[in-house]
């Protein structure tokens, strides 16, 4: 059974820094938390620093990428009651996240996606499996907490 309101923080990893990928993750719980409503980071957990870069690449019991994968298909099936999306400054296309957005939707978890001007994600398929696309994080925290008031 699903516990408290918890919105799991979805958004590119690969060839991002740690800080890259983590600063407004960090933002939107400190933001989200003001109104009660908890967060999911993936990114805390199991992924490693590499040269810099993050990495799927550990072979530890949390940094194996089988072990990333089915931790972060828990979280988003059986804990988020919501996911957030945030593809500013993503280099490429995520591979990761787009699975993520599958997930969600065979879930039926609510996605707001940050989707600036000029991004590789543009794609139907993104657009079409969000419930909210909007340009920035203020609104997406704004929707989200529209969707968490009791």
């Amino acid at each position: 059974m699903m516990g408290a309101p918890a919105v799991y923080l979805a958004g590119p990893m690969k060839g991002l820094t740690f800080e890259a990928c983590n600063r407004w993750r960090i933002e939107a719980a400190f933001r989200l938390g003001e109104r009660g409503i908890a967060t999911i980071n993936p990114v805390e957990a199991e992924l490693i620093a590499h040269q810099g870069a993050l990495s799927c690449s550990g072979n530890g019991m949390m940094t194996s990428p089988k072990a990333i994968v089915a931790k972060d298909r828990h979280y988003v099936l059986n804990r988020a009651t919501a996911m957030l999306v945030n593809f500013t400054d993503a280099p490429a296309v995520s591979i990761g996240t787009c699975v993520e957005f599958g997930w969600a939707d065979a879930a039926r978890i609510p996605v707001v996606t940050v989707l600036p001007d000029a991004n590789p994600h543009h794609h139907a398929f993104i657009r079409e499996l969000s419930g909210w696309v909007v340009a920035d994080l203020n609104d997406a925290i704004g929707i989200l907490a529209a969707l968490h008031k009791d």
